[in-house]
């Protein structure tokens, strides 16, 4: 078990990962580890149906200041229980400015202003153009998700740092100092003595989500607990897990993280 003053440097070189932060650019894979689950209210009828060949997703993401951001994805044609195993289509969120647009396959699907997109906010998830707010800033959309924004983490949920240390990122190659940090909503049951509830914290109001900021960012609150790896040199997190009482349901793992490098114009180009 870590010291409180262990957990508060951590916590604090997260909050403030962004700081100095110009440009980010971040490549990403997602493994899921199951396909559906039915709840009832009788344990017995409990379900859940483990793929072990689910394809893994890939996932980009681009940010330059003031106001540029991209996001790539892999979305499947189907929801449901086909969400996992349909054929997948290329899905990009651009905004650049005050303007957006969202493309499928290449092809412009929709576009518009902020302004425009504020008056229907409601519809975006029922449209069907893959990930993205419209209706929210490039930085916004650019600190909505759990993998890009570690201040998320530390608002949201009680950490406890499990171990630290100097060790060879098995993807990048590279050896860092990384913290594995647990991730929980409810209290541990060995709770970190005078750890403060990250949600009375001040500075916390503007990330304090109660796991759903309208529904927009996208740390889910399901899970028992999270594992997250923290790159304490960025304070951007490279490995996430999530963890339910039946096992593991996915892995993210950043594969390129590129701070305050240049990014080419041509990368927020709308294509309208």
């Amino acid at each position: 078990m870590s010291t409180p003053s262990e957990l508060e440097l951590v916590r604090e070189r997260m909050f403030h990962a962004w700081d100095g932060v110009d440009s980010l650019e971040i490549h990403l894979l997602t493994k899921h580890r199951r396909v559906w689950r039915v709840r009832v209210e009788e344990p017995s009828a409990d379900f859940t149906q483990t793929e072990p060949d689910i394809p893994v997703y890939h996932s980009s993401a681009w940010w330059s200041a003031p106001e540029s951001w991209r996001l790539d994805e892999e979305l499947p044609e189907h929801g449901g229980e086909r969400f996992y195993t349909a054929p997948r289509h290329p899905h990009s969120f651009v905004v650049n400015g005050d303007r957006y647009a969202f493309r499928t396959d290449g092809v412009v699907v929709n576009t518009g202003t902020r302004a425009e997109a504020l008056a229907r906010q409601g519809e975006w998830f029922v449209r069907g153009v893959g990930a993205g707010r419209p209706y929210l800033s490039a930085r916004e959309n650019a600190q909505l998700w759990y993998w890009s924004a570690p201040q998320l983490w530390v608002c949201n949920f009680n950490l406890v740092l499990n171990s630290h240390g100097q060790y060879v990122d098995g993807i990048l190659g590279d050896r860092r100092w990384f913290a594995h940090v647990l991730a929980s909503q409810g209290n541990w049951i060995h709770e970190v003595p005078d750890q403060a509830r990250p949600m009375l914290e001040p500075r916390c109001q503007q990330w304090y989500t109660g796991a759903d900021w309208n529904g927009d960012q996208e740390v889910t609150d399901d899970a028992t607990f999270f594992q997250l790896w923290v790159d304490m040199e960025t304070g951007f997190i490279r490995r996430i897990a999530k963890e339910e009482l039946d096992g593991r349901t996915w892995d993210l793992a950043v594969t390129s993280l590129r701070i305050n490098a240049e990014i080419s114009a041509d990368t927020f180009d709308l294509g309208i």
